[in-house]
């Protein structure tokens, strides 16, 4: 039952070093006290991504033996250049070595060196990080250490690469002691301002928000599969998470086969057949698992639960969005007024030039708004102004640079389209239907699409 993992949010060293000076201001704020706070630990990131960038070889590892050696020998000659500093400085943080195998081996790596890299050093690393956290008393330094692409990059692997169980347990452990020791941070005010007490809290979300998966991961490691699935069941039912729920489905239908309980496994294939679009699942795939889990009662399960019509890909919500406001369009060097928008369906596309998937997601879009300019109007947003990234000249510029042509506005610092939309991370996608309702997944109640899911709902609407 193969599974693609999704591409994952990814922020580039030029723009790191642009944010981080944005954000540590923010954080810092004006106060003489928050001013006083080292940000030797906030700098950790920055420092090894750009390390890394001048010391990395022209040619990537070939097998597990050659990529150890190299992530060995940039360790060791990391430490050297930091050697004076203290031991937390000296070891790769958990999101360096996961963010230089795909950048070393391609986007996105081969799934056994990041899988390899994931084991060997990001689980290490974070669990380092996670007790020198907890030790001793909260500082304002110490919680630098805490970084949402820390949870994000250690995470996501979670779900499709596999650890020694000994080494899951120290994992697990780690994250569940997680939010307990930011809110610890919290309530003794150990922040530089309270700007970054508010990044603290939306870390300890994150790492709440990914817990009850991680438990799912943890009933699967020990071969638990009652709780894996009364666990999936309310995931599921809760709208979390499909992209990390559908691997962890197979895995539990599998298990259950092996142990010849075939009528869980084939209930354990109803939820992706009740909850997912063939947009998220092929019908032809879960078609096949239901086969090879019952040769027999398979396919008649299969024709049960998927008989009736296709569950639209895309429902309205309640959310009206209000489209208003003159913002600059860099194509054709005019002002659009989006009031000119009212009554059609209009795709909204945040992006950015220091956002690596946007980059890589622009030959789609091309193709999408040739193939579908007739159903829908494409409207992409750049948010660099919003994020630290380039001015309207440079974003230009880029646009130029990779052929972009179709309708690019350049958000307004006083009244962020970025904001208005509530955007969290880039790209980010929004589809507004003729009555100005956002659509959104017909289980999830999650107002993003994919562009993918956008072109499944068109072909609906044919």
């Amino acid at each position: 039952m193969p599974y693609r993992m999704p591409i994952l949010f990814r922020v580039e060293p030029i723009l790191e070093q642009v944010l981080f000076v944005a954000l540590i201001g923010l954080f810092f704020g004006s106060s003489a006290a928050a001013q006083k706070v080292d940000s030797t630990f906030a700098k950790r990131n920055l420092r090894q991504q750009r390390f890394v960038m001048d010391a990395r070889g022209a040619e990537a590892p070939g097998d597990p033996s050659e990529l150890r050696s190299f992530m060995d020998s940039l360790q060791s000659a990391w430490s050297a250049t930091v050697k004076r500093e203290n031991t937390v400085m000296a070891r790769f943080n958990s999101y360096v070595p996961m963010w230089t195998v795909r950048n070393l081996m391609g986007r996105p790596a081969p799934q056994w060196a990041r899988c390899f890299v994931w084991r060997e050093y990001a689980v290490p690393a974070f669990v380092a990080d996670v007790e020198y956290i907890g030790s001793g008393d909260p500082t304002a330094e110490k919680a630098f250490l805490i970084r949402r692409s820390n949870v994000d990059w250690v995470s996501n692997p979670a779900f499709d690469c596999t650890l020694p169980l000994e080494q899951w347990n120290r994992l697990y452990s780690a994250f569940r002691r997680l939010p307990d020791r930011i809110n610890r941070y919290v309530k003794e005010g150990a922040y530089a301002g309270e700007k970054y007490r508010a990044y603290l809290q939306s870390v300890r979300g994150q790492a709440e928000d990914m817990l009850p998966l991680l438990k799912i991961v943890d009933a699967l490691k020990k071969e638990e599969y009652d709780q894996a699935f009364t666990g999936l069941t309310a995931a599921f039912s809760e709208g979390r998470h499909h992209d990390y729920l559908l691997p962890l489905t197979t895995r539990l239908a599998q298990g259950f086969s092996r142990r010849d309980q075939h009528s869980l496994a084939l209930a354990t294939l109803d939820m992706l057949a009740r909850y997912t679009t063939e947009g998220q699942v092929s019908r032809d795939s879960l078609r096949v698992w239901y086969t090879e889990v019952h040769p027999e009662r398979g396919p008649k399960r299969f024709k049960q639960m998927t008989g009736s019509p296709d569950r639209p890909s895309l429902v309205p919500s309640d959310e009206q969005v209000q489209l208003s406001g003159q913002y600059r369009n860099l194509t054709t060097g005019e002002v659009l007024d989006l009031s000119r928008l009212r009554g059609k369906r209009v795709l909204f596309d945040f992006w950015a030039t220091w956002c690596a998937p946007c980059i890589e997601e622009v030959p789609q879009l091309k193709e999408f708004i040739r193939e579908y300019r007739d159903e829908v109007v494409l409207v992409t947003v750049s948010s660099d102004p919003i994020t630290g990234g380039k001015d309207a000249d440079g974003v230009r510029q880029f646009m130029e640079k990779h052929g972009i042509d179709y309708t690019v506005l350049y958000d307004d610092t006083e009244r962020a389209l970025t904001e208005r939309f509530g955007v969290a991370g880039w790209p980010s996608k929004f589809l507004v239907n003729g009555e100005g309702k956002l659509l959104k997944h017909p289980v999830e109640d999650v107002h993003t699409v994919s562009l993918e899911g956008v072109e499944e709902y068109l072909d609906q609407q044919k």
